[in-house]
């Protein structure tokens, strides 16, 4: 494309030379030479239809370009959706073979990997039983994702939002949370035990059998959760939340190190 519009853009310069310096032209080269057809009038009207000319092309050369430029576009977002969609296959069986991997880098490749397939746009991915042991999991949105099982022992999670996903079995022993926020997600037969959760929002979470066993709760809010099979043995209760809380008994709180300034409504 680049050559056609050099040729049009020196075609032009020279009509409109040749019109500018016209008067010049015409007295002094062509002042009365004929040849056959070829007379001043002759040259004129070449002149008037190059002009015509130079202005169809540069029309076309408009149309051309901006269809170039579509098609490259097209073609640009059509090579780019194909490398993504490769990509994100890549990394989804890479997070899938990491599952079965027991290497000391574990942790770290399928955080790693589990980043990248966000940075792709992607929440469209399984990390059941994902290993992220002693990881520092921070600045990660996950949506509607399987997360069963998944191992955050030892792990601090920072700046984390988990939405309608499923965390049953999920192991958070000895985990720090620090602005985390769960939005309906099912915990169920979880364990947090010995982790850090104070003032963790619980509420609309399925909580059924997790062990919170020494876990730091202060201030946690449970409202309207069913504690149903709760293990709150040594936990740190103080001004928690339990407002509308089901299935939750006196000897479960019995069982907590503290339960100064609890909310509670009636028990089970």
């Amino acid at each position: 494309m680049r050559t056609p519009i050099t040729v049009l853009i020196i075609f032009s310069i020279i009509i409109i030379l040749a019109t500018g310096f016209w008067p010049y032209l015409s007295s002094s080269i062509l002042p009365n030479t004929t040849w056959g057809l070829y007379t001043k009038s002759f040259f004129e009207n070449v002149l008037v239809g190059a002009h015509g000319t130079v202005i169809d092309l540069f029309l076309v050369g408009i149309v051309l370009f901006w269809f170039e430029r579509r098609t490259e576009k097209r073609e640009r977002i059509a090579k780019e959706t194909s490398e993504r969609s490769t990509a994100i296959s890549r990394h989804k069986e890479t997070l899938a073979d990491l599952r079965f991997y027991k290497g000391s880098d574990c942790s770290h490749r399928t955080l790693s990997t589990i980043k990248r397939l966000l940075a792709l746009g992607t929440i469209d991915f399984p990390c059941f039983e994902a290993n992220l042991q002693g990881m520092h999991v921070e600045n990660i949105k996950l949506k509607d994702t399987n997360m069963i099982a998944v191992n955050f022992e030892n792990s601090k999670l920072s700046n984390v939002e988990l939405t309608n996903c499923q965390c049953d079995a999920t192991n958070f022993i000895n985990a720090k949370f620090h602005h985390v926020t769960l939005r309906n997600v099912t915990l169920n037969r979880s364990k947090f035990s010995a982790a850090n959760l104070s003032g963790m929002d619980f509420s609309g979470c399925k909580i059924e059998r997790v062990d919170f066993s020494n876990a730091n709760l202060r201030s946690a809010i449970f409202k309207g959760v069913d504690c149903k099979g709760v293990n709150f043995t040594n936990a740190d209760l103080r001004s928690a939340n339990f407002k509308g809380a089901k299935n939750l008994t006196q000897k479960m709180l019995d069982t907590a190190k503290s339960t100064d300034h609890i909310q509670i409504d009636a028990l089970s």
